[in-house]
């Protein structure tokens, strides 16, 4: 629910900006709220953050080991490959790739283009909040430099959409599968030798990925896909004409 409310009072301004301002305006937003959160003491407890009470059980998601935490986020990350694969192939999806495309061409089309960003801003919010919810649960804690983190929630999404494929269902997912892991591979073994070098070496994989394959990583699977997958013929009449 704050999640949605916070998208709605975000909606407002942000959505008559375009490109990169749209992208800036976003993360000053969470900026904006980590420093309100810092300040609120009251509510926040300021940078100390507030500690989830260890009570066990399922009425509290809350659990003696790891495994409920498993799979809980794996049917959630299942649950929102699905929704993201029913937005994609709707009216919407195709809405908002044209609006990707060309704005004003969208428009010239009868395509109402504030209404299809915020029912895609809507959705973005409520499966971001149904998520940090859970993690909130798993790690017994919320604070301001996690819970607004810009590089958490922010530039790494981003990173995760730009080398999996951007306007791709599977592209962010197999983003995430293979740069979370190299990100924290890096930072546990190259972080140690020299204060930066992991983020180095990820900078470089990055740019690498990205000038080998501008279309990401999935583009290369959608074209041996397509390559290996047999094209309907059409329908012809007993004459043999196509009809």
């Amino acid at each position: 629910l704050v999640t949605f409310i916070g998208a709605a009072a975000l909606a407002i301004p942000l959505l008559r900006l375009r490109g990169p301002m749209f992208t800036l305006a976003s993360i000053a937003f969470a900026e904006v709220l980590r420093r309100v959160a810092m300040v609120w003491r009251d509510l926040t407890a300021g940078a100390e953050g507030l500690t989830i009470p260890f009570v066990p059980g399922w009425q509290n998601l809350t659990f003696t080991t790891k495994i409920p935490y498993y799979y809980i986020f794996l049917i959630l990350a299942a649950g929102s490959v699905y929704i993201v694969h029913r937005l994609y192939y709707s009216a919407t999806g195709h809405h908002l790739r044209a609006i990707a495309s060309d704005e004003e061409a969208a428009q010239a089309l009868g395509i109402n283009t504030q209404k299809t960003q915020l029912i895609a801003l809507f959705w973005s919010a409520g499966i971001t909040g149904l998520l940090g919810v859970f993690y909130t649960q798993y790690v017994y804690m919320i604070e301001p430099e996690w819970a607004f983190s810009s590089a958490l929630f922010c530039l790494q999404p981003a990173l995760n959409g730009i080398i999996g494929g951007l306007g791709t269902v599977w592209g962010p997912v197999i983003g995430s599968v293979l740069m979370t892991p190299l990100g924290e591979y890096l930072r546990s073994y190259l972080g140690a030798l020299q204060q930066g070098l992991n983020f180095f070496v990820y900078g470089l994989v990055l740019i690498g990925v990205v000038m080998v394959l501008p279309g990401g990583i999935v583009s290369p699977l959608l074209s041996l896909f397509k390559r290996w997958t047999p094209s309907k013929a059409p329908a012809s009449d007993q004459g043999g004409k196509v009809r």
